[in-house]
């Protein structure tokens, strides 16, 4: 008698879709559009390219801290619930969340009008969260955000068994470094953002912020409010808005 070994081909139509619907939730739709077009011109990678783009940076205060006293199941929820409340609004500001990193995430947009706007709508969240989920204000989950404009690399990282598609570059660090010098609950922006915002920007306060291996201190501002006009019209936004 011939045996035959066990067939690892997946035909099930049913699984297949649920495989396909789990891979979307680890591969941002970014991510996919980019696969789907190295795949159209029979690569095997995504091809490297330089782009403009406005990067931001969000990274949760003290969590580590908060999550000393939590148990593990907790823990895990309030740090899903958190990004799932920050990575909904970049989606819906037309964003793409290149990556998590533990409590904090980075993310990337085309306009950086949206990009604010995000970031405000991201700090109403988290005043939400914790109005209806914490005991006290010292239970509080806090989040700083850096956002800066400019130039970088969008790579293809790694080697032929794993590889990362990220942006690259100082704009990068730039807005990496805003966000550490960020107090909690607020959005600083870099001047080059700024200065493509025009008249967008409502309410803001300059400050300058020193900067690890920069020779002059970044100039920045700290944004309270902006209005965006697009194509359903004009929205604006502020962190001083009433929540409910």
């Amino acid at each position: 008698m011939q045996h035959h070994a066990p067939s690892h081909k997946v035909r099930d139509p049913a699984k297949i879709a649920r495989m396909r619907r789990i891979l979307r939730k680890y591969i941002p739709p970014g991510l996919i559009h980019h696969i789907r077009d190295a795949a159209d011109q029979e690569l095997d990678f995504i091809p490297n390219r330089e782009a403009t783009l406005t990067f931001l940076f969000a990274d949760l205060v003290s969590f580590t801290s908060w999550a000393e006293n939590r148990t593990p199941d907790e823990t895990v929820h309030m740090l899903n619930l958190s990004i799932g409340a920050t990575s909904s609004v970049i989606l819906h500001w037309g964003g793409h969340v290149n990556k998590f990193m533990g409590d904090s995430l980075f993310a990337t947009f085309e306009d950086p009008v949206r990009a604010v706007g995000a970031g405000i709508e991201m700090q109403k969240q988290f005043q939400i969260l914790n109005l209806i989920g914490m005991k006290d204000a010292s239970s509080e989950i806090r989040v700083r955000i850096g956002i800066h404009t400019g130039p970088c690399i969008l790579a293809s990282i790694g080697t032929d068994d794993f590889m990362d598609f990220t942006a690259i570059g100082d704009s990068v660090n730039i807005a990496s470094r805003l966000e550490k010098s960020c107090r909690p609950g607020a959005v600083i922006v870099s001047k080059s953002t700024v200065g493509l915002m025009e008249d967008q920007i409502l309410i803001s306060h300059p400050i300058t912020v020193e900067a690890k291996g920069k020779s002059a201190p970044l100039d920045a501002w700290y944004v309270d409010r902006i209005r965006y006009t697009g194509p359903r019209g004009t929205i604006e936004t502020g962190l001083d808005d009433e929540l409910f």
